[in-house]
């Protein structure tokens, strides 16, 4: 645990990763990972000669929803800040709309019914 997250910058390694070189010099990452970014691992991408020329988009996201981050490696430069975990982001990362639970669904019904009405 100590290791990983000295080296990683999160506890564990990311999971459910997509890599995706999308056209010349331009590639993307999407991943799992827990509690925190890995800013060490993108930092030291970033320096790697084979890397600087590429321009990397970085989207993450917190399973426990806690959180979320956006970055990107571009010019041999590593820049990347938390954003706020939303349904937007979720399916930005996962390519869906998060699944909602019933409960949220018989609440949004229950807004959008008009009350009945008896006398």
């Amino acid at each position: 645990y100590g290791w990983a997250t000295n080296n990683w910058g999160t506890k564990w390694d990311a999971y459910s990763k997509d890599w995706e070189r999308n056209s010349d010099g331009e590639a993307e990452l999407v991943f799992d990972t827990a509690w925190s970014t890995p800013d060490p691992v993108f930092a030291s991408m970033a320096d790697h000669e084979l890397i600087q020329p590429l321009h990397i988009p970085i989207a993450a996201f917190d399973e426990g929803w806690n959180f979320a981050f956006e970055g990107e490696i571009s010019d041999g430069c590593y820049d990347g800040y938390t954003v706020e975990a939303d349904a937007a982001m979720y399916e930005r990362v996962y390519g869906e709309p998060p699944e909602r639970e019933e409960e949220e669904e018989e609440e949004e019904e229950e807004e959008e019914s008009p009350e009945e009405v008896t006398e």
